[in-house]
C-alpha cells in the first residue's frame, strides 16, 4: 500500500498535523474516545488524494 501511495502521480498525502487553531474539524477528523472541541492528539493521520487535495479518508483525533 505504501509503495502504491508513493508511485501514484501526484502521490497520496498523509497528514498528522494538528490544525493551527487547535479546533476539532469534523470534516477531516473522527473523534476517538470522547467528544470535545479541541484536538488533544492525533491517533491516525488524514489521507488526502494529493497534498492540499480532497480527503480520501478521515483521520482520527482525540479531543480535549
Amino acid at each position: 500500500m505504501c509503495w502504491f501511495m508513493q508511485t501514484t502521480r501526484p502521490p497520496i498525502h498523509l497528514s498528522a498535523r494538528i490544525p493551527d487553531d487547535g479546533r476539532m474539524n469534523n470534516d477531516i477528523f473522527r473523534a476517538y474516545m470522547k467528544s470535545g472541541t479541541e484536538v488533544d492528539y492525533i491517533v491516525w493521520p488524514v489521507m488526502y488524494l494529493y497534498e492540499n487535495g480532497p480527503v480520501l479518508n478521515k483521520g482520527i483525533a482525540q479531543p480535549k
